[in-house]
This record gives structure tokens, sequence and C-alpha cells, in this order.
């Protein structure tokens, strides 16, 4: 209270020892001042008002930064990742136009303004640039493509008028080291980015070589060594994988191609990967290696690369899958289908990857499986057809496969697309072949349609169309796919090999087509008169030019599109040797089927014998196996015949008895004799000829004896199917005048225009 009263005086206002109006806390504490800070209560809010007031300066700070990174690190990306995405996508649609068209150009223009629109906003992508440069690659793009993967630089690698051509892309073993040159710094201003040209004051570089470089486009590989300075496996790979490119319009110089065709510098690119990738068991790149030398058809390198892979992880489904092609390849060549098989028991009973193999990987393994003959799996490798683990037997393993590939969804290892096994054109062209194989034509037909219009350079599903079509006689129908199966091999076989299914139709045998339009034209002029039925008897019985009454008009023009077949038939054999074609396909082309090669010389000779040319048509028939002679009766009649003709009366005779048994052989197991069943007028009408010829023979021999009983066998076997022998009866009438009036005996040289029997034409 004094201390209130000396400030009163000295402030000159009373001053109370406790507030007005404040009264006593509950307490009875007299009240001196009621503000908050001087209280617990208070003192406790506002504690919670700072604490509150530092959280929203935090999450404020939070969101700022939170939100500026999530904008660049996700919002900035995807919109790039976005129109990078769209010209992806136009790319591939470009490349279903024919080079250039116009609409194939302009899909290209739009397709680099979606990239630079991406670029605009986050530039210098290495995953974009491989990306576009793998595209690129795929659609015959290639300076495009390596703008993408390496860059432009001037002057170019070997170009320049002071370096070794040796420096050139083609040439060069060694990957180029990049450094910019002293004194420069990477900037992107200097660069033609996002549609802007660029300062001309270029960046540049400099390579091992010590020669300077002006960077003119900037690709992955000069990005990831100049800009991020780093190591980009990715690159590392695409560039061995675009430098050991095999399409002929990649390869070729007389299509533009060569000019970064280089398998060993691929290889080093691989290798990259080891050394300065730190990478030294990469599995793409070991791979990637194996297919260069795969690619070259050295089966047994890229079968030690392949090694490589499955030694480090034995379930690799490229390392397996790429050592069972390989070997599907070396059976290819050498018959023996032991590694195929044994690897396969392997890597589905053992290894339990077979789903995880490729779907171009099942279905070649599909396609060995529906080749392999079963017997001969037995008796000529003394190999067990029946899987002891899961009691399958070998040719049950293809539609196994198949239905594994119709299930199955694959992710492109390269740029990550997806595609799936139900719309997988060679998955059903090798179902149309498995059913082909077992005689099921109409499965057949569906599936190759399927695959045709799937796949618009598969030229060998339009050609089994064909096949099927002139099996059916349909040869109007025959000769349109055999027209649009040419037209698509010449469309496309300069970009075969961009895809791994392309190995198909490189190794397909374009002279089928040729053959089979030959074979149209064989089989329509054959029978020479309408009424000649080359299908069935007595239609097949068909006699040389000269035993005929004069021809008409229309039988003379059958007669010379039977002689113009010929140049067909020559070109199917030709062409596989033919110098101007691609060396990719030269080199990987398979001959044509053994069945196919026998028919073809079979029809060459039958020309040459319906035109009187005996001595030609043994020349076109002498170098058949003995066991196509063997199981093909018509053969041996033919050149019996021709035998007897040229006066090698020996080599006739003993071809006739062949044939005399064949025949006999079958009356054993036909029963009685049904004069309307076409097969067994086909026996006994080949019998009746056998029989006559071989007294024939006898009869030139001076064995009159053998020559009447086997006149007289012709004679009473032609009457067991209600048939008469005419020249087998005028043989045996005028045997002891032919030699007064100076006539031979007559033959029955009829020959059937196909080599198989009726029995088997009906079953297929």
């Amino acid at each position: 209270e004094e201390i209130a009263d000396f400030l009163s005086g000295a402030l000159g206002e009373t001053v109370s020892v406790s507030q007005r109006g404040s009264g006593f806390s509950k307490d009875g504490v007299p009240i001196i001042s009621t503000d908050p800070i001087y209280t617990k209560e208070g003192l406790q809010r506002q504690r919670k008002a700072v604490r509150r007031t530092v959280f929203a300066i935090a999450a404020t700070l939070f969101l700022v930064v939170g939100g500026t990174l999530f904008y660049r690190n996700f919002i900035v990306p995807n919109q790039a990742a976005q129109y990078y995405d769209q010209g992806l996508e136009l790319i591939r649609e470009a490349g279903a136009y024919p080079k250039n068209s116009e609409s194939r150009k302009k899909k290209f223009m739009e397709a680099e303004d979606a990239f630079a629109r991406g670029e605009n906003i986050l530039p210098n992508h290495l995953k974009y640039l491989n990306l576009y440069g793998m595209e690129y690659t795929r659609v015959e793009e290639y300076d495009r493509a390596f703008e993408k993967l390496f860059g432009k630089v001037s002057p170019d690698f070997g170009a320049g008028p002071e370096e070794p051509s040796s420096n050139a892309w083609d040439k060069r073993e060694k990957v180029p080291i990049i450094a910019l040159a002293k004194g420069q710094i990477w900037d992107n201003s200097k660069l033609p980015l996002a549609g802007k040209i660029g300062n001309e004051n270029r960046m540049v570089l400099v390579a091992q070589d010590g020669i300077l470089r002006k960077i003119q486009k900037a690709g992955a590989y000069i990005v990831m060594r100049l800009e991020k300075q780093t190591h980009d496996n990715v690159t590392y790979r695409n560039l061995g994988r675009f430098h050991s490119s095999i399409m002929p319009s990649f390869t070729e110089s007389s299509l533009g191609g060569g000019r970064f065709k280089n398998d060993q510098l691929a290889i080093n690119f691989y290798k990259q990967v080891y050394t300065d990738g730190n990478e030294p068991y990469d599995e793409q790149s070991t791979a990637g290696i194996a297919k260069v030398y795969y690619n070259r058809r050295e089966f047994g390198k890229a079968a030690s690369f392949y090694n490589k892979i499955v030694e480090i992880d034995p379930s690799s489904p490229a390392g397996q899958g790429g050592l069972l092609s390989t070997y599907i390849e070396m059976w290819k060549e050498d018959g023996n289908p032991q590694f195929v098989i044994n690897h396969h028991r392997q890597i589905k009973n053992n290894l339990d990857i077979e789903k995880k193999l490729s779907l171009y990987v099942l279905s070649k393994l599909a396609s060995f499986y529906t080749d392999l003959n079963k017997k001969e799996l037995r008796i000529r490798y003394n190999i067990n057809p029946v899987d002891q683990v899961s009691g399958m037997e070998v040719n049950d393993n293809a539609l196994e496969i198949l239905d594994l590939i119709y299930h199955k969804t694959e992710e492109d290892t390269v740029t990550g697309v997806e595609r799936e096994g139900a719309d997988y054109a060679e998955g059903y062209y090798q179902r149309g072949r498995y059913f082909s194989s077992i005689k099921e034509s109409i499965q057949a037909r569906r599936f190759f349609e399927k695959a045709a219009t799937l796949d618009p350079a598969h030229y060998l599903a339009a050609m089994e169309l064909a096949e099927n079509a002139i099996r059916l006689a349909n040869f109007g129908e025959a000769d349109k796919l055999l027209n649009e199966a040419v037209k698509r091999f010449e469309n496309y076989k300069q970009s075969y090999g961009a895809r791994e299914e392309d190995e198909t139709l490189i190794q397909g045998n374009v002279g089928r087509i040729y053959f089979d339009k030959a074979r149209i034209q064989y089989l329509s002029a054959a029978g020479i008169q309408e009424k000649d039925k080359i299908t069935e008897f007595p239609g097949k019985k068909i006699y040389p030019f000269r035993a005929r009454t004069p021809m008409d008009s229309l039988a003379k023009a059958r007669s010379m599109e039977l002689k113009n077949s010929l140049e067909g038939f020559t070109k199917a054999e030709t062409i596989q040797s033919d110098e101007n074609e691609f060396t990719l396909i030269r080199r990987w082309r398979t001959p044509l089927p053994a069945s196919i090669q026998r028919e073809l010389r079979y029809f060459k000779g039958w020309v040459d014998y319906m035109s009187g040319d005996f001595a030609a048509s043994l020349n076109e028939w002498s170098g058949f196996e003995d066991e196509d002679e063997y199981n093909h009766s018509t053969l041996l009649m033919g050149k019996a015949n021709a035998f007897f003709y040229t006066g090698q009366y020996k080599a006739s005779l003993g071809n006739y008895l062949k044939v005399q048994d064949d025949m006999e052989g079958r009356l054993l197991n036909m029963g009685l004799p049904k004069p309307d069943d076409p097969y067994h007028q086909e026996v006994y009408q080949t019998l009746v000829a056998a029989y006559n010829n071989i007294g024939a023979v006898y009869e030139k021999q001076g064995n009159t004896a053998e020559a009447l009983k086997h006149y007289w066998k012709a004679i009473e076997t032609a009457r067991k199917i209600n048939e008469v022998s005419e020249i087998a009866m005028s043989n045996k009438d005028l045997m002891f005048k032919k030699e007064a009036i100076g006539q031979d005996p007559l033959l029955e040289d009829w020959l059937s225009p196909t080599l198989d029997s009726i029995k088997k034409l009906t079953r297929e």
C-alpha cells in the first residue's frame, strides 16, 4: 500500500493495490491482474497457439516443396511420357504403310512432332531415345534410328577428309570413346531440341582418333556419355542390336543398306556392358552376342554363348530357349533330333520353364515335333518316342505346345509392348501345319486363313491355302492364292528379320510357289483331252502323243501348256541358287521338301516322255533314290518303258519285274476284284501293262514262250475287271508275224501324270 501511495503521488493518479472490479479468486486471494499470460490456463493456450503456427508453417513448406517435387518428378515426366508414347504408336502405325507413301511420311512427321513435344518438357530422355531408335529400326528407317540411338556428328565417322575409311560404321571394330573437346561444356541451347534449330555454334566432341566433330544431333549414346556422364547399359545393348540387324534393307547395298551393318562392332557394344557397364554376367548382352553368331549360322559359337547364360542361371528362358532354337537348326543340318528332344525334356520336366519360353521358340519347337518321323526316331537314333516322365509321345508335344502359345502373353524384351498368343500369326500357321500333317485339311485351312489374316507378310500361309485348293482341284482359287503369296513375298522380303518370327519366312523356299504355279499349269493340261481325269482311272491312262490320233486345236493347246509348265519347274529349282537374291535369304533358305523335289523331277520327265523324248525323260529320272523308286511303281513303269524304247532291254525288264512284284503283292490284300473301285482299276490295269510289257521284252530277246505266257496273263488279268487288253491280244496274235512285217511288239506305254497312287491322292 505504501508503494501504491508513492506511485499515486508520482504519477498524479490513484494507483490501487488490486485491479478494479477484479475481486478475489475462488481461493480468496486478491486478483491483481486478469491478463491470460499470467495464468496457467492462458499459458497453455498460448503454447497451443505457437504449436499450431509452427505446424502451419511446416505444412506450408512441405506442400510447397512436395508439390514442386511431385510436379517435377511425376507430373512433368508423365506429360512428357504421354507425348513420347504417342509418337511411338505413330511409328508402329507408319510401318504398316508402303515405303515412300504419303501416309507413311505423314505418320513419321506426326511421330517427330510428338517427340518434339515430349522433348520440350523433358529433353534428352535416354529411355525414349532408345525406344524411338528401336522402333525406327523395325520399320526400316535406319538413319532416323541411328540419330536416336547414337546421334549425328559432322564429319561422320569415316567421312572426314583426313581420316581412314576404316573409321566408318560398317568397318570399324572399336566402340567410339567420346568426350567434349577442350573448353567445351554441355549446352542444350546449342542443340536442335523441341523443334528448335539450336545455336549455330555447335558443341564439339572428340573420339580416340583425335578428330573434332560437331554435334548436329544428340542421340542416346552422346547424351549418356557427354551430358549424363554415365554408362547406360540399355543404350549399349540397343546399339549392339542395331548394328547386328539382319533385314535385307539394312544389309544389302542394292537396297541402300549396308552403311551401319557391322557384327563385330555390335559384339563390342554388347561387351561394353560387361566392362564400363559393370555387369560382367549380363544375360541380355550375352544372348545378343549369341544371336549375332546364330544369324551367321555359326551354331557352335552361338551355343557356347547361350551355355554361358545357363551356367549362371539354369532357369533362364533366354539361355535355354536360345539353346533349343540353335539345336533345332543343327537338327535341320544333320537330321539328328537327340539334342532337341533331350533338351526339351530337361526344360519341361526338370526346370519347369517351358511356359516361359518365347512365343517364337515355342512355335519353332511345335514345328520340330510336327516334322519329326516317329519310326525313324526309334530305329535310326534309338530314341524312345514316349517321354518317361509325362507319358506323352513325341508327336503329341506339338499340339500341347500350340495350346501353350494360344494362352500365353508375352512382353517385348526391347520395347515392353505386350502381345497375346491368341493374336500370334505364327502360332496359327504352325497349328495349320500340324493339322495338315495328320490329314485334317479343313482344320488346317481354317488356321492358315487366320495366320494369313493376322500377318500380311506371311506368304507361306497363303501358299499353304493354295496347295489345299490344288488338292481339291480348285485350280482357279489356287492360282489367285499363289499370286497373293508372290505379292506378299516381294512386298516384305526386304524387311524379313525385323521380328523373331520372320525366321520362318526367311527359311521358306519361294521356289515352292513357282512349283505350285507350274503344277497347276501341268495338271490342267496333263489330261490333254477334257475327258481325261488325272485323279481317277481310266483318266490317268495317258499315252504319249505319238500314240494318239491327230489332235484337235484344244488338245494341241493343252500340249503346248504342258511344255510351258517346264519353265515354271525350272524356275522353282534355280531360284534356290539365284545370286541376285538377298544374302540373308540365300543363306537361310531351306531346300524344297524331298516330296516336292520328287514330283518336280517326275513331272519334267513325264513331259519329255509324252513328247517321245525318252532319253531326256531317263535323264530326269536317273537321280531318284532307290527308296523313291521302290515306293513309286509309276516311276518304275515310266523308266522301264523309256529303257525299252532306247533299246536297254535288260534294264527295262528289271523295272517291269519290280512293278509286277509290287502289284501282285497288293492283290493279295485286296480280296475279290471290284471293277467300280478306282484303286482296284489302278492296280489291275498297272499289272496288265506290266505283264504285256514283260512279254514284249521277252519277245525282243527271242524268248517266245515267256512272251506268250505274259501276254496271256495280261489278257486274263484285264478280264477280271471287265476290261479287254487289246494291245496284249494284238501282240499275242501277231507274235510270229511281226518279224516278217518289220514291226516291234506294242507296249502298254500309258503313264500316269501323278507320281502318287489314287489311294494317296484320295486320302490327301
